[in-house]
């Protein structure tokens, strides 16, 4: 599970030739037990018996293909539904883009939604969306020295 070990590298599990562990960072128990519910999650069968998708693979692969062709999050609720109606009833996979989004953000996997000016000169938070930051001739220098839109 390399996606953990990336996200939670000061939990390594792999011991050198002297037998230390390769990160000594310390780590405390909140850290060490948010690792090991996602590791235990990453690693747990999509349903009893399937070997060849953890809940996280299946997360991750369609996570993908709703990137890939731009669906909305109501289409991939939908098919998310689909699928799940698909497997077996003790199955595990998430119920909607919501619960799949908790997964990826216990991960470090999340998201930060940045908007872009209406001149795709920039990309900004939101809370700037009133600020010009390629400074055209209008509006009122701001003490950051951006030009406030009228």
């Amino acid at each position: 599970m390399d996606i953990i070990h990336d996200v939670f590298s000061f939990a390594s599990t792999n011991i050198n030739q002297e037998g230390e562990d390769d990160v000594p960072t310390p780590m405390d128990s909140a850290e060490f037990e948010q690792y090991e519910k996602l590791l235990k999650n990453a690693n747990q069968e999509l349903y009893p018996g399937c070997e060849s998708f953890s809940v996280l693979k299946a997360i991750v692969e369609l996570m993908h293909r709703k990137i890939k062709y731009r669906m909305s999050n109501l289409c991939f609720d939908y098919f998310l539904g689909v699928f799940k109606r698909m497997l077996p009833t003790d199955n595990c996979l998430p119920k909607d883009h919501k619960h799949v989004q908790k997964v990826l953000n216990g991960l470090g996997l999340g998201y930060e939604k940045i908007h872009a000016c209406k001149n795709n000169c920039m990309l900004f938070y939101k809370e700037y969306e009133a600020l010009d930051f390629v400074g055209l001739q209008t509006g009122k220098i701001t003490q950051q020295g951006y030009h406030q839109h009228n």
